[in-house]
């Protein structure tokens, strides 16, 4: 009897990582951020716009006109991995607030999927820093995905929001004048790697720009047949992205590189294409080794 209540609770448990992964998460998520000791909560809006390969991308919308104006637009990138879900913020798009700019969060948020009265809902965790790496004070996040018959919630997303998601004509994700292609996502077991990059197969003045989690990492570098290497520790955030946006595209179009990650265990490589009208996106997955025998 245990063996057929072990096996209906493995299969109940194969079904319900299926039903969460096959989920889709596109929309308009509604609902709020707390922080630990502070009296007021914040509303928080997920626009997700796209979905592939387990990977989602859009813009979360931070707002609260409780004592002090405060509204943020930020580019995000989720994880989907069973019920889990990890959001990575990537950086501030815009923001309006009657506080200085320093002190709008950059967060990442540890969330659970789950269904109710035919409703999806995100709870969990989140942490963050400011621009300036400041920590924030962590708290909870509470989401519950609007659809056509719960859209009148009792928790409706602000007017402004509204009009920034009208506003934002984007389907993928922009980056400066380009945008990111499908996205490669390669799993590290270390926190700090080695990027090398070179040109693939010949040599013809390609250059390129690498940004690491929105910011400039390396500037207009030229890429040759002898590799250049980048010394990299990786922020603790589910995601770590890294960019090649093409400068030029040399002789013969489109830019194309190789570019290898070496986390001191495992080397992966993966080719580079980046046009003008397109940019190369990796995101790194920091997961310890297991170690146990």
């Amino acid at each position: 009897m245990k063996k057929v209540i072990k096996k209906i609770l493995f299969l109940f448990l194969i079904q319900a990582s299926f039903t969460a992964s096959s989920q889709d998460y596109t929309g308009i998520w509604q609902g709020y951020i707390t922080g630990i000791g502070v009296p007021v909560n914040t509303n928080y809006t997920l626009h997700i716009k796209k979905q592939e390969n387990g990977i989602v991308f859009g813009r979360a919308y931070i707002f609260s006109k409780k004592y002090l104006t405060h509204q943020g637009i930020l580019d995000f990138v989720g994880d989907i991995n069973g019920n889990n879900f990890k959001i990575t913020e990537l950086v501030i798009v815009n923001s309006i607030t009657t506080l200085p700019r320093r002190l709008l969060c950059i967060k990442y948020a540890s969330l659970r999927f789950a269904k109710r009265n035919n409703a999806d809902f995100l709870s969990g965790f989140w942490d963050g820093s400011t621009e300036e790496n400041t920590p924030c004070v962590p708290g909870e996040v509470h989401l519950k995905k609007l659809t056509g018959a719960n859209s009148e919630s009792n928790d409706p997303v602000p007017g402004p929001v509204l009009d920034a998601i009208a506003q934002d004509k984007a389907v993928g994700m922009p980056f400066l004048d380009t945008e990111l292609l499908k996205p490669v996502i390669l799993d590290v077991s270390s926190r700090q790697v080695t990027l090398e990059i070179k040109d693939y197969l010949k040599e013809d003045n390609d250059t390129v720009s690498i940004y690491y989690n929105r910011k400039l990492l390396i500037e207009r570098l030229r890429i040759g047949k002898q590799s250049f290497k980048q010394l990299l520790r990786l922020d603790r955030k589910p995601l770590n992205e890294i960019v090649l946006y093409a400068n030029n595209l040399g002789a013969i179009p489109p830019n194309t590189s190789n570019l290898t990650i070496r986390d001191g265990s495992k080397t992966q490589r993966v080719i580079i294409e980046s046009t003008k009208q397109s940019s190369a996106v990796i995101y790194l997955r920091y997961t310890p080794r297991d170690n146990s025998p």
